[in-house]
């Protein structure tokens, strides 16, 4: 409830298929945590061992890019983008848990952001190595770093 939502379902022509990978993408956060969940469409069971998602993050310092593979959902991985090209290895992490859903947690302090910085979001769906579908389509999600009146604005009664 009151998550965000990247449409896994693109708007497309009459002459285009694509293979349905999830049905539904959700975004979130708390003051500490970034939250995503993945629902895996059940046509797609078959392809999981092969496929490798990519969470790349984009705040206004850095480029991060969060990795998992379907083959062993037991841990992500994270790296930063460097001036260079290359990527730094910064660890890996076990807030992660697949069973019906895929859903994860990436500390905010990970990647060094502060609160009311906007964050871009973007997921990519590798199989085999190649880039096989993008979330969201057109241009990246955003989500603002809630600071310290957070639980005050979405406090319900």
């Amino acid at each position: 409830r009151g998550a965000g939502t990247i449409n896994p379902h693109p708007p497309l022509g009459a002459m285009w298929k694509t293979e349905s990978l999830f049905t539904a993408i959700a975004f979130g956060y708390d003051l500490e945590h970034l939250y995503l969940r993945l629902d895996p469409d059940e046509a797609s069971q078959s392809k999981r061992q092969s496929l490798q998602i990519e969470c790349q993050l984009h705040t206004p310092a850095h480029g991060y890019r969060l990795r998992v593979s379907l083959a062993s959902p037991d841990r992500y991985t994270l790296a930063r983008k460097q001036e260079d090209g290359t990527w730094q290895d910064l660890g890996s992490s076990h807030l992660i848990e697949l069973n019906q859903v895929l859903e994860l947690a990436l500390p905010f302090k990970d990647i060094h952001v502060e609160e009311r910085q906007v964050l871009k979001l973007t997921i990519l769906v590798f199989d085999n190595g190649l880039e096989i579908a993008r979330y969201p389509h057109q241009q990246p999600a955003a989500v603002t770093v809630p600071g310290p009146d957070f639980e005050a604005t979405v406090w319900r009664v």
